[in-house]
């Protein structure tokens, strides 16, 4: 067996064709971009926490991952409101459809379906009544919703906010990834 080395006429140059290679960066482009935009629309999107509302849970400048895969909302789910003036609010689910809500600000203390919550996630205990007169009843696909620092906090208490309906909520908060040293899954 003879092995030829450095004959020109069995090593075929492949030529640098300037189209195929600007056709292969577009088509990379345009996929990274399709599978982006499906990410963002079916999966999570990154947002910035807007104002004190949620503290001690998160904080104005935190960057956190919302789903907009969600299904039934649960007790104490942190989610994000969209509002018609096209702004966001993240707040936490306290009472669902059908459940009974009345909070007693002498106290300060919260009952859905006349038992007491224990939230230990809060800042303070809610003293602010912002309007509500309870007890109420939360309609069906609406959600009743609270910032964790009650006394700095415009929610459901708030008639021009009121109850949340559940088509309004773009999805629930699941991971804070800034700042870095309370990255991690959102309780």
């Amino acid at each position: 067996m003879k092995l030829e080395h450095g004959n020109k006429d069995n090593v075929e140059k492949e030529e640098f064709n300037l189209k195929k290679e600007i056709f292969s960066w577009i088509e990379t482009l345009v996929i990274s971009l399709i599978a982006v935009a499906l990410i963002i629309t079916f999966v999570g999107r990154m947002m910035r926490v807007d104002g004190s509302s949620m503290e001690p849970t998160l904080h104005h400048g935190d960057r956190i991952i919302t789903t907009s895969i969600h299904g039934d909302y649960e007790y104490n789910d942190v989610v994000v409101i969209r509002r018609k003036d096209d702004t966001s609010l993240v707040k936490r689910v306290i009472a669902l459809s059908g459940d009974k809500i009345d909070i007693n600000f002498d106290t300060g203390s919260v009952y859905v379906n006349d038992k007491l919550l224990t939230e230990d996630f809060i800042n303070e205990t809610t003293e602010l009544s912002l309007g509500f007169k309870g007890p109420m009843v939360v309609p069906e696909g609406h959600v009743f919703v609270m910032g964790d620092n009650r006394n700095h906090s415009d929610d459901s208490r708030d008639k021009k906010i009121g109850m949340i309906d559940e088509r309004n909520i773009f999805g629930k908060v699941i991971f804070r990834i800034f700042p870095l040293n309370k990255m991690g899954k959102i309780k």
